[in-house]
């Protein structure tokens, strides 16, 4: 009796350190966006204005990313067709969404250059690179003028939210010399980037610019 009684200890103890050992393995796994993350800028805000001005990208310029950190996107569906195997992508911040989600700011290529700022999620527990939405751009070309600018805040629930205005215009005197006015249009778009995807919650141009008067006002026509 005795001696099974130290058989079961003996087996007890092994299987302790046999889990001990394999909790330490599952600690110390390495996620594959490890050096990927090392090259963002880590940041807390209230409200995070997102722009793109592709003569002045200031804060945005962001940290070049090498081919490894670029495939890492195109894993995930995400970019390297529309990045392109030669064009430049910057890594700019991150911050945490929730306690298991981490936001990054990413420029990537456009049509003429690496003008389009994205948000990307990165769920850490699956290791995985959720959406992706624009959050602003900016180009012209023969008479066409476009200006996509965000706002990145949590709202009173704590979900992350980002208020996305659009401006676009267009000069006619590009087809007719003789018409010299120009054309102009804005939408505004109130996101919720909390979910499993990127929802639009509002549309409501009169009600957003009344909902975040005073708080968030970008230089908006009517």
């Amino acid at each position: 009796m005795q001696k099974l009684f130290y058989l079961i200890l003996l087996i007890s103890c092994l299987s302790c350190h046999h889990s001990g050992r394999d909790a330490d393995n599952i600690s110390k796994k390495t996620s594959k966006h490890q050096q990927l993350l090392l090259k963002f800028k880590s940041i807390s805000f209230d409200t995070l204005r997102v722009f793109s001005f592709p003569e002045k990208y200031g804060e945005f310029q962001g940290e070049l990313l090498d081919s490894a950190d670029v495939a890492l996107f195109a894993q995930e569906n995400y970019g390297y067709d529309a990045f392109g195997q030669d064009s430049a992508v910057f890594a700019i911040y991150k911050f945490p969404v929730d306690s298991n989600r981490i936001g990054l700011i990413v420029r990537t290529p456009s049509e003429f250059e690496s003008s389009s700022i994205k948000f990307f999620i990165l769920d850490k527990e699956k290791d995985k690179l959720l959406f992706n939405i624009e959050l602003a751009e900016k180009w012209a070309d023969a008479g066409d003028f476009m200006s996509k600018d965000a706002w990145i805040f949590k709202d009173s629930t704590h979900k992350l939210k980002t208020l996305l205005w659009v401006y676009e215009a267009h000069d006619n005197s590009v087809n007719d010399q003789k018409d010299t006015t120009v054309q102009q249009w804005d939408h505004l778009y109130l996101i919720n980037l909390s979910g499993r995807n990127a929802d639009t919650v509002s549309k409501d141009k009169a009600l957003l610019k009344w909902q975040f008067k005073g708080k968030i006002e970008p230089y908006w026509g009517d």
